[in-house]
C-alpha cells in the first residue's frame, strides 16, 4: 500500500480494506485491523463509508471500476465485426488474467466464489455491459439469430476464455506456470476467436 502521507484517509481506507478483504473475507477482515494498517480512527469508517458492508461495497466497485480502466475498449466504429470480436477476447482476457495477482484481484475472485450480497451491484455495474456489448457484436454478425440463441454463444465464448484463468493450477502443472499465460494473449485470442465464428459460420476466423 502506498504510504499514508501519500493518500487522503478515505483512499488509505480503501487501500487497507481492499487487501484485508482479499486476504481473508468480508467476514474475516475486522475493522480495527484495517484501519491500523490504514493509520486511521475506526469513527474514520462510520464517517466516509457508513458501516463495513458499505466499505466492502465501495471497495469492490473500485477494484472492477480500476480493472477496466486499465484494459479499456477501445474499437473504432467502423471496425469489422472481427476486429471487434479480437478486441472483445483480448481485453476480457487480460482482464481475467490480471486478477489475483493484487488485491483487486484476489478479492473479486474470492466475490465470484463466495458471493455477498454486493454481488448483484457488480452485476449491474460492470457484467451487464459487458454481456450487452458483445452481444452488440454478434448481432451484427448474425442479425438472423434470435436473443437467446446469441446469448448462448456469448456464454460459449465467455465460457472458453475464463477456462484458460480458472485452470491456471493445471495448466502450470501439465505444461509448466508460463504455458498460456500473459505471453500467449495473442495466440489464445485468435484461437478462441476463429473457433467462434466458424462455429457461426462466419468467413475468415481470425486474422
Amino acid at each position: 500500500m502506498p504510504e499514508a502521507t501519500e493518500l487522503g484517509t478515505r483512499e488509505r481506507l480503501l487501500e487497507a480494506a481492499g487487501e484485508a478483504f482479499g486476504a481473508h473475507g468480508f467476514q474475516k477482515a475486522t475493522i480495527r485491523a484495517i484501519c491500523r494498517q490504514a493509520d486511521a480512527n475506526v469513527a474514520s469508517i462510520n464517517y466516509h463509508f457508513g458501516d463495513k458492508e458499505h466499505l466492502y461495497s465501495e471497495v469492490l466497485r473500485f477494484a472492477f471500476a480500476r480493472t477496466h480502466r486499465r484494459f479499456p475498449f477501445v474499437d473504432g466504429p467502423d471496425a469489422s465485426v472481427n476486429e471487434r470480436l479480437s478486441l472483445f477476447v483480448e481485453v476480457f482476457l487480460k482482464r481475467l488474467f490480471s486478477v489475483g495477482r493484487s488485491w483487486h484481484g484476489q478479492i473479486m475472485a474470492r466475490e465470484f466464489a463466495d458471493p455477498t450480497r454486493v454481488l448483484g451491484e457488480v452485476v449491474n455495474t460492470f457484467m451487464i455491459p459487458l454481456l450487452e456489448r458483445l452481444d452488440a457484436i454478434i448481432a451484427t454478425g448474425c442479425p438472423d439469430l434470435s436473443a437467446e440463441e446469441r446469448r448462448l454463444h456469448a456464454f460459449s465464448l465467455i465460457g472458453q476464455c475464463v477456462f484458460f484463468r480458472h485452470a491456471r493450477p493445471i495448466l502450470d502443472r501439465l505444461f509448466g506456470p508460463e504455458a498460456y499465460g500473459d505471453d500467449h494473449i495473442p495466440v489464445l485470442t485468435k484461437h478462441i476467436v476463429t473457433v467462434f465464428l466458424r462455429g457461426l459460420r462466419l468467413e475468415g476466423g481470425a486474422q
